[in-house]
């Protein structure tokens, strides 16, 4: 039995170690962000939006030169016809169905503007500030992954100082319960008793439930970076940052931020971009008033060799014959009415667009007046932890102290770890926070790192 015991072990290991190692990739913020954008579906479906815009604005582009040409060509077959002594005028000539051959006809025909009032260069215009609209489309995207991806960098991070807050008092109140056991079995000791013991047993219970919780919290954070990072199974993956620190930031007055939200915020460039495509394409019905002198030329050749070619230029023979010509023309569409009702829907839409620019800077400008009240209270809320948190470890030390020379006050040393708990968890909570308002605050005025 114990031969094949230590087989079992054996085989165990050598298929554990069989098994390939995960890849271990560790990365700061930064290289998270950029991962992210790289990999991003998000983005990738509004880079496609943006490549058919950019197919929309070549071929606008392509109506300056030759904005139609076609080219047909067309085969079937022919009845012969032979004309008696070259008299194009017998009555009596029919077609000879008893003998067939090849018919062959060729067009090209092709038409050039000249000038046509704006129509060309207002829709290559109005095309061109589509592509711009879709650009800034992409860098709102990327500012709102960048963001996702910083929140939960930090939360990371938030959880991994938290996990390390509850293993400190686990520490601490282990050691009491030590204590107070060794004192418990001490027949000699009577300053203790099983209450004390009970109480910190308990307490320590709510310690390990603290810990599975946040324990559950780190995992669920590292998963879902790992999932946004795309990153599989077979990769060991975490952050490269071991401690949750305030980013250094130097905050400006709020004018400044309002500023730079009307220069910066892609959504703010993107409604200007769709105001410009609306008053082109306003500009391209106007043109529709005026005339469009242009060039239409080409050429056609029909050739039938079972048929006789018929020289006279007198008649006309679809048969056989080549043509050849370029002509100046001049069109203008006589609907003037509906040319009209177009203009005046493009005159709403202009007006539609700069009614929400106008609600959305009023709503952006709102968002970053809360971004910044919101900094600078969690600027504060980070300062005076940051001193609850001194007050709090001279507490726990106090009482440490304390329970050293006197284990039966275990009420006061359960209070004291509570409170460290506490204070130290709103301590690194609120270094959360800043940062998180220090990104948002990027966020709504569009200068995302």
């Amino acid at each position: 039995m114990v031969l094949i015991a230590l087989g079992a072990v054996c085989i165990c290991q050598y298929m554990f170690s069989a098994l390939p190692e995960k890849a271990k990739i560790r990365l700061n913020l930064k290289e998270c962000v950029a991962r992210a954008l790289k990999i991003s579906p998000e983005i990738e479906s509004e880079e496609s939006k943006l490549g058919i815009a950019k197919a929309q604005y070549q071929e606008t582009l392509s109506l300056k030169y030759l904005s139609n040409i076609e080219l047909t060509n067309i085969s079937t077959i022919a009845p012969a016809v032979n004309l008696a002594k070259n008299d194009l005028l017998d009555l009596g000539t029919r077609n000879d169905w008893t003998r067939v051959g090849l018919f062959n006809k060729f067009e090209l025909k092709f038409i050039q503007p000249i000038y046509t009032f704006g129509r060309i260069r207002n829709s290559i215009e109005a095309a061109r500030f589509g592509v711009e609209a879709q650009e800034k489309s992409i860098s709102q995207k990327q500012n709102e992954i960048t963001f996702r991806i910083i929140k939960l960098y930090y939360a990371r991070l938030l959880a991994e100082e938290l996990l390390g807050v509850v293993e400190e008092a686990k520490k601490i109140v282990n050691k009491a319960v030590s204590t107070l056991e060794e004192m418990l079995t001490d027949l000699n000791s009577s300053s203790v008793s099983e209450t004390d013991l009970f109480r910190m047993r308990l307490f320590s219970y709510e310690i390990e439930k603290l810990y599975r919780d946040v324990v559950k919290e780190k995992t669920l954070t590292l998963s879902s970076l790992k999932l946004m990072l795309d990153y599989g199974d077979d990769v060991s993956f975490d952050v490269s940052d071991e401690f949750l620190e305030p980013e250094v930031y130097q905050i400006l007055n709020l004018r400044d931020y309002k500023e730079m939200m009307i220069k910066c915020r892609p959504e703010i460039a993107r409604l200007n971009a769709a105001v410009a495509a609306q008053n082109a394409l306003k500009k391209v019905s106007q043109s529709l008033y005026y005339p469009q002198i242009f060039i239409s030329g080409g050429t056609s050749l029909a050739f039938a060799p079972i048929r006789d070619d018929i020289k006279n230029p007198f008649l006309s023979d679809p048969w056989n014959y080549t043509r050849l010509g370029v002509v100046l023309g001049i069109s203008l569409p006589l609907n003037f009415p509906q040319i009209k009702a177009r203009i005046r829907k493009q005159e709403y839409s202009v007006e539609k667009i700069e009614a929400q620019k106008s609600a959305t800077l009023n709503l952006f400008f709102l968002e970053v007046e809360k971004a910044y009240r919101n900094l600078i209270n969690s600027k504060k809320d980070m300062e005076d932890n940051k001193k609850a948190l001194r007050m709090s470890r001279e507490w726990l030390t106090t009482e440490q102290i304390t329970f050293d020379l006197d284990a039966s006050n275990t009420k006061d040393l359960a209070e004291a770890v509570k409170e460290y708990i506490r204070v130290k968890t709103e301590y690194y909570s609120s270094i959360y926070q800043y940062n998180i308002a220090v990104a948002e605050l990027k966020l709504v005025t569009g200068i995302v790192d």
